[in-house]
C-alpha cells in the first residue's frame, strides 16, 4: 500500500469520526449515553464483519485465546466509550477533542508510573509539551471569575 492510500484513510477516518461526535452531540439531549454506545455498536458489527470476511478471516478473527482478557478489554473500552460519549454531550466539542489528545500522553505517564516503562527526556518534554497544549486549549474552562 502506498503513502498516498493510508493518508487518504487517515483523512477519511477523521471525517467519519468527526461526523459520529457530531451525531452524538446533536443527539446528546434525546438519547443517554448508553444508549448511543449500543446503537454505535450495534452499527459498527457489520462493518466489522464485512471487513473480516474481506479479509478471509471470520472464522479465526473472533476466536480468542484469553476470554476473559478479552471481555475486561471490551468492558474497559465499552465504558471509556460511554465516559466520552457523556463528555461530548455535556461539553463544548473542542475541549472534548482536546481532551481525547491527552489520552496517548497519559497513556506514557501513566505506562512510567504503573508498569516501570523506562521514559527518556526527550519524550518526557515532548509528552509535557503536549499536556501544556491540552491545559491551554482548557485554560478558558478554568477560568471562574466572573463579570459583575
Amino acid at each position: 500500500m502506498n503513502p498516498s492510500t493510508g493518508i487518504v484513510l487517515k483523512l477519511l477516518s477523521v471525517v467519519v469520526f468527526t461526523v459520529m461526535a457530531a451525531l452524538i452531540k446533536l443527539t446528546s439531549d434525546a438519547a443517554p449515553p448508553g444508549e448511543q454506545v449500543f446503537f454505535r455498536s450495534f452499527f459498527a458489527i457489520p462493518v466489522i464483519l464485512i471487513w473480516l470476511v474481506w479479509r478471509r478471516e471470520l472464522g479465526t478473527g473472533l476466536r480468542t485465546k484469553r476470554p476473559i482478557n478479552h471481555f475486561y478489554r471490551g468492558f474497559i473500552g465499552t465504558t471509556a466509550m460511554g465516559l466520552n460519549f457523556a463528555a461530548l454531550g455535556l461539553l463544548p466539542f473542542p475541549e472534548v477533542t482536546a481532551l481525547g489528545y491527552a489520552a496517548p500522553l497519559l497513556t506514557v505517564i501513566f505506562a512510567a508510573m504503573f508498569l516501570g516503562e523506562d521514559v527518556r527526556a526527550f519524550r518526557l518534554i515532548a509528552v509535557l509539551t503536549g499536556l501544556v497544549g491540552v491545559v491551554i486549549v482548557l485554560l478558558p474552562r478554568f477560568d471562574t471569575t466572573s463579570e459583575g
